[in-house]
């Protein structure tokens, strides 16, 4: 090959030059085909991208609106236990207090059932014991000096007047509700 074909090919005139720009007309022909076909396609990612973009931020602001308003309910479920959880504590503790109460009412009342129930018997044992006393004074008028001295120390006329009436006021007072 000569200097001057390569000269021609080079500058785009000779024969080897023809056949080679049409081929490479073909070639940049179908390179701009295939660009466009991806620049098609490129643009039709971009906008399916876009589009899921768009879809995805709606979705992301739609879960967001969800865990906001479920928080929410979440919030006002646990302040709702927590009330319900301090009222059940005050009713234990009212419960507790109830029992105790009863429990020392328990304590007062037996002590002061043990006293009305037996009330009755020493008093009438009193009143036998009265009698006897009346009945020995009628006997033996005169007793010993020992006794005579004993029933002036402890004031038996007070006695025998006075205990009728503290045990009529006792049986009322231990009859009476305590708690």
């Amino acid at each position: 090959m000569s200097v001057f074909s390569i000269y021609q090919t080079l500058h785009g005139h000779g024969s080897f030059a023809q056949s080679e720009t049409a081929a490479a007309a073909v070639l940049l022909q179908s390179f701009i085909a295939a660009m466009t076909i991806a620049t098609l396609v490129l643009s039709a990612a971009i906008q399916e991208n876009r589009q899921a973009n768009g879809n995805l931020r709606e979705i992301n602001e739609d879960l967001e609106h969800q865990v906001e308003r479920h928080t929410e309910e979440l919030s006002k479920t646990l302040h709702q236990l927590k009330r319900t959880q301090t009222h059940l504590v005050q009713q234990e503790k009212m419960s507790g207090l109830g029992q105790m109460v009863a429990g020392v009412a328990h304590e007062i009342n037996n002590p002061a059932n043990f006293i009305h129930g037996n009330l009755r018997h020493i008093g009438s044992y009193t009143h036998d014991l009265i009698d006897l006393l009346q009945l020995y004074e009628k006997h033996y008028p005169n007793p010993h000096s020992d006794i005579k001295a004993q029933a002036e120390g402890i004031d038996i006329g007070f006695i025998k007047t006075d205990l009728a009436k503290t045990f009529g006021s006792s049986g009322t007072a231990v009859q009476g509700p305590y708690i």
